[in-house]
């Protein structure tokens, strides 16, 4: 079974300020798309080695992101791992993908649009329902 990877910032809850935050059943929160950067004055202790080490030259401090995937776990625990080190907050995630064609995915997509149809449908019936329900008892008194 094939298994994808990716780092994810992890935010603290006061820092929650906007809808692209997603809940994951382990209490973690991350703000999804998350690629924070520092507003410190100058870059952390050893930005510029690596900087010389990595690309050949000196460069503005960000911090990493954490949106590539990666078939490899190591791969993606150095992603981590690199997040932390200049001062981010960030954990390993796994994904099992579910590989399907694209017109049965079509097909389940177009089903549960029309569940939420249905459903946001019913809810109006209701409301008549009780609406009508209402009128009938006020007219029999």
């Amino acid at each position: 079974m094939n298994r994808l990877y990716k780092a994810a910032y992890v935010i603290d809850e006061e820092q929650i300020w906007d809808d692209d935050i997603e809940m994951y059943g382990d209490g973690y929160i991350f703000r999804v798309d998350a690629n924070p950067t520092t507003e410190a004055e100058g870059a952390p202790e050893g930005w510029d080695e690596y900087c010389e080490d990595k690309w050949g030259e000196p460069h503005e401090f960000f911090i990493p992101s954490d949106r590539p995937i990666y078939r490899s776990r190591s791969a993606a625990q150095d992603r981590v791992n690199l997040i932390n080190r200049w001062g981010g907050h960030a954990v390993l995630m796994e994904c099992t993908p579910e590989w399907t064609t694209v017109a049965q995915a079509n097909a389940w997509r177009k089903l549960d649009r029309l569940a939420d149809r249905m459903l946001t449908a019913q809810k109006k019936v209701d409301a008549l329902h009780a609406q009508y329900s209402e009128i009938a008892r006020g007219a029999a008194l």
